[in-house]
C-alpha cells in the first residue's frame, strides 16, 4: 500500500453512501461513539465532527488519528502537529515532565 488518499464524507449523503458500501456507512454511523477508528475494508473513519466544527487530524500510513483533548495520539503524531506549526512561525513546546 503505497498511497493515501484523504476524503470528506457527507452525512447528509449517508443513503448513497450505504449503497455504494454498506461497511463504510456503518463505520460512519458508529463513529461519534468510538474512540478509535472504525475500519470499513478499503478504509477507515478517524473522526467525526458537525460540518461547523474543526478537525485537526494527522494520517500517517494507512491510518490516523484526531488530535483533541477527549482521545490519546502516539507522540509521533503530537511532534508532527508541532513541526508543521514551527515552520508557520508558531513556537510550540512540549509540555514539562511531571
Amino acid at each position: 500500500m503505497g498511497n493515501t488518499a484523504v476524503a470528506v464524507l457527507h452525512y447528509d449523503m449517508s443513503g448513497e453512501i450505504a449503497k455504494a458500501s454498506p461497511r463504510m456507512a456503518q463505520a460512519m454511523r458508529e463513529m461519534p461513539g468510538s474512540d478509535k477508528p472504525l475500519d470499513f475494508g478499503f478504509g477507515r473513519v478517524i473522526a467525526w465532527d458537525h460540518a461547523d466544527g474543526y478537525q485537526v487530524c494527522v494520517v500517517h500510513g494507512n491510518t490516523g488519528w484526531r488530535v483533541g483533548s477527549d482521545n490519546d495520539v502516539p507522540d509521533d503524531v503530537l511532534r508532527a502537529v508541532a513541526d508543521k506549526l514551527k515552520m508557520r512561525g508558531w513556537k510550540v513546546s512540549p509540555p514539562k515532565l511531571k
